[in-house]
């Protein structure tokens, strides 16, 4: 069976399947993605490994924080393929996790990372020499974030994000491999991970 892995809270698109840890077929690309071009690269990604969506056992997907659109749309490729088949199990893992575990991969160090909430404002979360996370994630302004910032750390950043500060490692695509680890490692719920205030009001209110 297969485990489909998947990223599109970022601007671009991951898509990965692998068969227990090893990844069997992948398509990443930096490119803005949407449903439909997501889907067309699914069908060949199948094609290469003679298999069809009924050979997906598990879907593995990042829930957040990132694209409020692109949230959505990973999630909902998860329920509509749980929906056709029951018993896809589906594991979340966050966005800047996963960031955090792939620099520290690179860098065998403590690992601040941020993700572009837009409007002057990043995603920030901070990991341990062990990968692991340090507290929650927040959103705040561009301003607050490159404050906290001390000498000698290191800094994985997504693109889009324009800084003054000395940026380690930059991100237009997650790697499934570190998508796969850090499902494994600190899973989620498969539930939207917005965190930033989305602003939206109620019909009436001022």
């Amino acid at each position: 069976m297969l485990t489909l892995i998947l990223d599109t809270t970022l601007n671009g698109l991951t898509l990965a399947l692998a068969k227990g840890d090893e990844i069997v077929a992948r398509y990443t690309t930096a490119a803005p993605r949407s449903a439909t071009t997501m889907h067309p690269h699914l069908v060949l990604l199948l094609e290469e490994v003679d298999a069809a969506a009924s050979d997906i056992s598990k879907v593995v997907l990042t829930v957040g924080p990132g694209s409020f659109t692109g949230i959505r749309l990973g999630i909902a490729v998860a329920d509509a393929l749980q929906l056709v088949r029951p018993d896809v199990e589906i594991v979340g893992t966050g966005t800047l996790g996963v960031m955090g575990l792939w620099g520290y991969g690179m860098m065998g160090k403590e690992i601040t990372t941020w993700g572009n909430a837009f409007g002057g404002q990043v995603f920030v979360g901070r990991f341990g020499a062990d990968g692991a996370p340090l507290g929650k994630v927040a959103c705040m302004p561009l301003a607050e974030a490159e404050a906290t910032l001390h000498d000698g750390d290191v800094l994985v950043a997504g693109m889009g994000i324009i800084t003054n500060a000395r940026v380690d490692v930059w991100v237009d695509v997650l790697p499934p491999e570190a998508i796969l680890d850090a499902a494994r490692l600190y899973p989620l719920p498969p539930l939207p991970l917005y965190i930033k205030d989305l602003g939206y009001r109620k019909v009436g209110e001022a």
